[in-house]
């Protein structure tokens, strides 16, 4: 019942309410305790929570989300290459300019 969706401008976490059962499962899992349990669904999509994309630092291109970076910094600090696309970082020397 839940999906994701990309723009070039955003990440979203979507319910289905038409496929959700109400079973909690997805509550459960959440380990940030992000989500709730709404009684009443008049929609048949809700979007749960959204983020930006985060351009590559180097060639401009959407990379992850914001959510998904500021995760990533939490666990394991904020090295350079952190700001690139996996093409750039690739190609350029890490956190460098092509």
């Amino acid at each position: 019942a839940m999906f994701i969706h990309e723009t070039d401008a955003t990440t979203s976490l979507i319910l289905n309410t038409e496929k959700c059962n109400g079973c909690g499962r997805c509550i459960s899992a959440c380990q940030n305790g992000l989500l709730t349990q709404i009684a009443d669904l008049n929609k048949h999509t809700l979007v749960l929570f959204e983020s930006e994309r985060v351009p590559c630092n180097i060639c401009g291109v959407p990379t992850v989300s914001r959510a998904e970076i500021n995760y990533m910094i939490q666990k394991i600090g904020h090295p350079a290459w952190l700001d690139s696309c996996l093409a750039c970082r690739v190609s350029a020397p890490i956190g460098g300019k092509k």
